[in-house]
């Protein structure tokens, strides 16, 4: 008898079987980019999830989340700026910043991040919002 393995080996579907989401990749936090921007997302009550954005470190500017209707339904847990991945020696590559939140309590809030520099909150680059409905899991 030819056992299931052998034969999805054969068909060449033994890879495709390994990439289908379950094991360690349904652990990994949904994560938002600018490109959602204005959407409404639902996010299961305790879960995680990530905002990642794109910076202008060099012209001094950050990301920086505003105050409003989130705060009772999500928490920041993290907040990093990293380098994208670079040749050695590269000026002036960006940067991203990544935002983990979890949701707290179930119902809608709204985030809001404003790319500005610290020093000039009137100079505002870019806006991101999130509309975040909390549900039961």
């Amino acid at each position: 008898m030819i056992s299931r393995l052998r034969i999805l080996a054969m068909t060449g579907l033994a890879g495709i079987v390994l990439f289908v989401p379950g094991g360690a990749d349904a652990a990994t936090p949904r994560t938002f980019h600018h490109a959602d921007s204005g959407r409404t997302v639902r996010v299961s009550h305790g879960a995680t999830f990530r905002i990642d954005l794109r910076t202008s470190v060099d012209g001094g500017y950050s990301w920086h989340l505003v105050r409003g209707r989130h705060s009772a339904h999500v928490k920041v847990i993290d907040r990093a700026t990293r380098p994208y991945p670079h040749a050695a020696g590269t000026v002036g590559y960006p940067y991203h910043t990544i935002y983990t939140l979890k949701a707290t309590r179930r119902g809608a809030g709204t985030l809001r991040l404003v790319e500005r520099r610290s020093w000039d909150k009137a100079d505002v680059a870019s806006r991101f919002v999130l509309h975040v409905h909390v549900v039961r899991r």
